[in-house]
C-alpha cells in the first residue's frame, strides 16, 4: 500500500504551496452561517482504515504497532487477528472479539527509533472537514489530536467498521449509525420525533462498495446463498449526497498479489501471512467481477477468479498446501493437516461466492431515488495495473496499465463495464454519477490536496 508515503512532512508542506487563497476565505462565513441547518457528514472509511481492538483485553489489533498491540507473527495473536474458520458455517456466523471503534486518523508506531511516531492516515480526510468547521464528534479536545480545528466547529460523524469481514455485514451499523446522528440532530434542533432528516454520506475507497450497498438494501444482508433481493434503496431515504473517493466499484486487480502473498506494508509493520488475509471475506470483495476480464491467461483468455477450482489449481492464499504450517495457527485443535485443507477451503468458496453475489447485486440494474446526488472522486493521472495475467506456471504478471490513482482504475471507479471490451467501444456504466471530478493523485493522497478539499466543500457547503 502507498498510504503511508501519502502523509509525511514533506508531503504535506507540498501540499500547501498549492494555494494561495485560504479555504476559510471561501467556505468560512458559510460554514459559520448554517450553524443550525447544514447537513451532517457521516465519513466511510477504506479498507484498513479503522482500528481494530480486542475486546476482552483491550490490546490493539490493528492502528497501533506498539508494545503490547497483536502481532500477526505470533501463532495466538495471529489467532486474534484472522477471522475464524469453521466448516459449513455461514460466513456472518463466524465472529469473534474484535471491535472497530474509530477510524484510523493516525498509525502509531513504537519499534525501535520510530518510538512514538504518529503517522498520519485518514488524517487528511478529517482536516478536509474541518476546513469546513465540521468537528468529528468521536475525537479528542483540539489540542490532544492530529486534527486541528480553528475557531467555531460543527459535527461530523465516523462510521468505523470492521473492514475484514463481509461487507454487507457492516450495513446495519452504518444504518443504526446514521440514525443516531438523525435523531440527534432532531434534539439539538427541538425537532419533532419524525421531522426528515438527511445526511451527507463521505466514503473513501472501499466504503463507497458499503455505501453502494446501504443505499440499495439499507440495513440487509447479503443472504447466505443466492441472489440478493431486489433493491428497495432504503437506505437512500436517509441520505442526501452520496459522495464516492477513489472506490473500486469495479475491484482491483492490486488485491490479487495481497491475497496470494499476503500483505507485508512496509519494514516497520508485521507481516501478514496468506493463510491470515485469506480469512477476511472483504478482501476478496475487492477482486474485479469476472466478466469485466481483468485477470487473463496468457492467450488473454479470462480466468474466473471467483471459482475456488482457480485457487486450487494455482495454489494460491488459502488453497496454497505450503500455508498449512500457519493454517495450523489459527486451527491450533485440529491436528490432521487433510482436516485443516478441507476447512481452509470450505473458507476460502464461501469468501468467492460471497465475492461473485455482492458485485452482482451491487450491478443489478435499478433506478435511485431522485433527491439522491451522487458524486464521485476518481484519480486517473497515474499508469497502474489494469489487466493481470497468470501464466501457466502460476506466475503473476501487469499484463496492461490504465489510468487510475494507483490503487484503482478510472473505469473501476467509474464502474463502467465496457473496459473489457474494445478500448474504443461506448462507455457501459452502471453506475450514474450526478458529478464526477478527476484528481492527478495518488489514492489516499488526494483527500489532503487542496483541489479536492475545495471540491468537497463546495458540495457539503457552497450548494447548501
Amino acid at each position: 500500500m502507498k498510504w503511508i508515503a501519502a502523509v509525511l512532512p514533506l508531503f504535506l508542506a507540498a501540499c500547501a504551496a498549492e494555494r494561495t487563497v485560504p479555504l476559510e476565505t471561501i467556505y468560512g462565513a458559510r460554514a459559520r452561517a448554517t450553524a443550525t441547518t447544514r447537513t451532517p457528514v457521516v465519513v466511510v472509511p477504506g479498507i484498513l482504515g479503522s482500528k481494530l481492538v480486542e475486546r476482552s483485553s483491550g490490546r490493539s489489533v490493528w492502528g497501533a504497532f506498539q508494545f503490547g498491540a497483536v502481532d500477526a507473527d505470533i501463532p495466538a495473536d495471529a489467532r486474534v487477528f484472522a477471522l475464524p474458520m469453521r466448516e459449513g458455517a455461514p460466513l456472518a456466523q463466524l465472529t469473534d472479539d474484535i471491535d472497530a471503534p474509530d477510524a484510523l486518523d493516525t498509525v502509531k508506531l513504537d519499534i525501535g527509533l520510530l518510538r512514538g511516531l504518529e503517522l498520519g492516515a485518514y488524517v487528511d480526510l478529517l482536516q478536509a472537514l474541518a476546513a469546513g468547521k465540521y468537528r468529528d464528534s468521536a475525537l479528542a479536545p483540539p489540542d490532544e489530536h492530529a486534527v486541528k480545528y480553528g475557531g467555531l466547529h460543527y459535527t461530523c460523524w465516523q462510521n468505523p467498521y470492521d473492514w475484514r469481514r463481509e461487507i454487507s455485514e457492516n450495513a446495519a451499523a452504518l444504518d443504526a449509525r446514521v440514525k443516531e446522528l438523525q435523531r440527534t440532530v432532531r434534539e439539538q434542533r427541538g425537532l419533532p420525533a419524525d421531522a426528515e432528516v438527511k445526511v451527507d454520506l463521505l466514503c473513501h475507497s472501499m466504503g463507497g462498495l458499503l455505501g453502494q450497498w446501504y443505499l440499495r438494501y439499507g440495513a440487509a444482508r447479503l443472504p447466505d446463498s443466492g441472489p440478493a433481493p431486489e433493491p428497495t434503496w432504503e437506505g437512500a431515504r436517509n441520505i442526501r449526497n452520496f459522495i464516492m473517493v477513489g472506490t473500486p466499484s469495479g475491484g482491483s486487480t492490486n488485491v490479487l498479489p495481497r491475497l496470494r502473498d499476503g500483505l507485508d506494508l512496509n519494514p516497520l509493520f508485521p507481516y501478514y501471512r496468506p493463510s491470515i488475509v485469506g480469512t477476511f471475506p472483504a478482501m476478496y470483495q475487492l477482486i474485479p467481477p469476472d466478466d469485466l476480464a481483468r485477470v487473463v491467461d496468457a492467450a488473454g483468455a479470462p480466468i474466473a477468479m471467483h471459482d475456488l477450482a482457480t485457487w486450487e489449481r494455482l495454489r494460491w492464499g488459502l488453497a496454497d498446501p505450503a500455508q498449512d504450517e500457519f493454517v495450523a495457527w489459527l486451527l491450533p485443535d485440529v491436528s490432521d493437516a487433510g482436516a485443516r485443507r478441507r476447512i481452509a477451503l470450505d473458507h476460502l468458496r464461501k469468501c468467492l461466492d460471497a465475492a461473485e453475489r455482492f458485485h452482482e447485486a451491487l450491478r443489478r440494474p435499478s433506478q435511485p431515488p431522485a433527491h439522491l446526488r451522487r458524486v464521485l472522486f476518481a484519480g486517473d493521472a497515474i499508469m497502474m495495473p489494469s489487466v493481470r495475467e497468470i501464466g501457466a506456471d502460476g506466475a503473476l504478471r501487469v499484463r496492461e496499465h490504465a489510468p487510475g490513482d494507483g490503487e484503482v482504475t478510472r473505469a473501476s471507479a467509474l464502474g463502467d463495464a465496457a473496459v473489457a471490451k474494445d478500448p474504443a467501444a461506448p462507455a457501459e456504466y452502471w453506475l450514474g454519477f450526478d458529478k464526477v471530478v478527476f484528481l492527478p493523485y495518488e489514492h489516499l493522497e488526494m483527500v489532503g490536496r487542496p483541489l479536492f478539499v475545495d471540491n468537497l466543500l463546495y458540495e457539503l457547503l457552497g450548494r447548501e
